[in-house]
């Protein structure tokens, strides 16, 4: 899951509707009580009952600034989102609250703080939400106003999720030049879930009062139980050089199983009834050639020699359908195949040379459903240009052309198909004009009794240029003479000059 600082600014990303979901989750409710808590306990406080008066910094709708009310203390909380600021005054939080932008300073009276705490805010100061934003001159910002508005000796705890080792010592460093003393806590430090790191900064030069405090240990379950300064446990401080998070031990000088060793195996699962599989072996193309090359189940063609009326052998990869090792489809480690496909795609298909022991994955296939331009590129860069089979891309691009012909849609043309026959009514007499591209035009009237009068008769009774037509298809018999495109339109002129639907 995305961290929230890296998908927008805390401004925009807590907006009214994350705002009361935040709030409302029972579960951040209890990890941000946990939390406060914790930094509550790290600022050190006298115990003495007095009041004091504390900074929350980040304090969104109140969450944390309740755990300070419930100890007594009176506190100021900023924020930056004023939806998560409607929401804490909606629960009628105890503390004041103030609309600011940490990034910009603190607008504090110097000394008047007697600690602060901030529970998972100041991480987003490393990041530049806008062009004007730099996440250094923010965090000197921030630190420098901090540093004057605490009191002589007064704590702040922060509780932060860094993002790096190197995100880690940025925010400390530009603390420490601002005059704080202190370092990171580490609770739980080597739990991946109950992880949790605390920026303690005292106000003032380094001494034994303002010494880190040590951070717990054990699991996530003891963090919440009561005996949590047994004498057993034993306490950490994480260091500078020690602060990345353990990674898991890795075995060295790791041997991989030896030939014996999978041969014994395989010898124990034979022996049980279970099925080995034998490594396949590769046989060299040259030997399969010297093996089908006189293979007398087909004709053959032999380095283009023969002929047209043998039938030869075709295979689906070879493009020149020549009977030599240098194109055969079998025996060649590198092929091309132009076929057609489904749904009027073309499959270009070549073989893998690394794959010769896997068969089922030796021929790589791509379908093209795209126009003949494209699909002549794809092919010439499949085989040619990436230096596959340079000597095969005239031969592909012609198989490409030839299987792109093949798959088109015949138009539609105006020419009437072989015996074509009209039977009209003329003058009370079925007329019937049969028309073949060779034959020409059989003009027959019937009669009522079905007998068929003669053709020149029924000629003189039809117009005068479809007679025309009629009697030079008749007279000369000759298709060159009398086009049958042309008798074609001389026959249209007949239906409209009749009526016939």
């Amino acid at each position: 899951m995305s961290r929230p600082e890296f998908q927008a600014p805390p401004e925009i990303f807590y907006n009214e509707s994350e705002a009361r979901k935040y709030t409302s989750s029972s579960r951040i409710t209890e990890i941000q009580a946990k939390l406060s808590e914790r930094a509550l306990e790290l600022l050190a406080l006298p115990d003495d009952d007095v009041p004091r008066l504390l900074l929350d910094i980040g304090c969104g709708s109140g969450l944390s600034g309740e755990t300070l009310s419930e100890s007594g203390h009176q506190w100021i909380g900023l924020d930056i989102s004023d939806s998560m600021l409607n929401v804490a005054l909606e629960r009628e939080v105890e503390g004041d609250l103030l609309l600011s932008d940490m990034g910009q300073g603190l607008g504090f009276r110097d000394g008047v703080i007697d600690g602060a705490i901030s529970i998972s805010a100041v991480q987003w100061l490393c990041n530049a939400d806008r062009s004007s934003h730099n996440p250094r001159l923010r965090l000197k910002a921030f630190f420098g106003s901090l540093y004057r508005c605490l009191a002589r000796g007064a704590r702040a705890v922060f509780q932060v999720y860094p993002e790096s080792n190197d995100q880690r010592e940025l925010i400390l460093g530009f603390a420490m030049r601002a005059g704080f003393a202190g370092g990171v806590v580490v609770d739980f430090p080597h739990s991946s879930k109950s992880r949790k790191e605390y920026l303690v900064l005292t106000c003032g030069a380094p001494s034994l009062s303002t010494a880190v405090p040590s951070g717990k240990e054990g699991d996530e379950e003891e963090s919440c139980s009561e005996d949590e300064g047994s004498d057993d446990e034993e306490n950490k401080t994480v260091s500078m050089a020690d602060r990345q998070r353990p990674r898991k031990r890795q075995k060295i000088n790791k041997k991989g199983k030896s030939r014996e060793w999978v041969l014994k195996k395989k010898e124990q699962m034979r022996k049980k009834g279970n099925i080995v599989k034998k490594k396949m072996t590769t046989v060299p193309g040259s030997l399969i050639w010297e093996i089908i090359k006189r293979n007398n189940a087909f004709l053959v063609k032999e380095f283009g020699n023969g002929n047209q009326m043998v039938q030869f052998s075709k295979e689906p990869n070879n493009l020149y359908n020549v009977n030599s090792f240098k194109h055969s489809g079998l025996a060649n480690a590198k092929t091309v195949s132009v076929q057609a496909g489904k749904d009027s795609g073309i499959v270009l298909a070549t073989t893998k040379t690394n794959r010769q022991k896997n068969p089922s994955a030796l021929v790589h296939k791509t379908v093209m459903k795209k126009e003949f331009s494209r699909m002549a590129k794809a092919v010439a860069n499949q085989v040619a240009d990436n230096f596959y089979r340079r000597d095969l891309k005239s031969a592909a691009l012609a198989r490409l052309s030839a299987v792109h012909r093949s798959l088109k849609v015949a138009k539609h043309q105006d020419i009437p198909p072989t015996g074509y026959c009209w039977i009209v009514e003329l003058q009370g007499r079925h007329v019937e004009m049969d028309w073949d591209p060779f034959d020409g035009v059989n003009m027959a009237a019937i009669n009522g009794d079905g007998d068929q009068d003669d053709p020149h008769e029924v000629i003189e009774k039809l117009p005068l240029v479809f007679h025309l037509a009629v009697e030079l298809s008749f007279t000369q018999g000759n298709e060159n003479f009398f086009p049958t495109n042309n008798l074609w339109k001389l026959s249209e002129g007949l239906t409209e000059a009749l009526a016939i639907p």
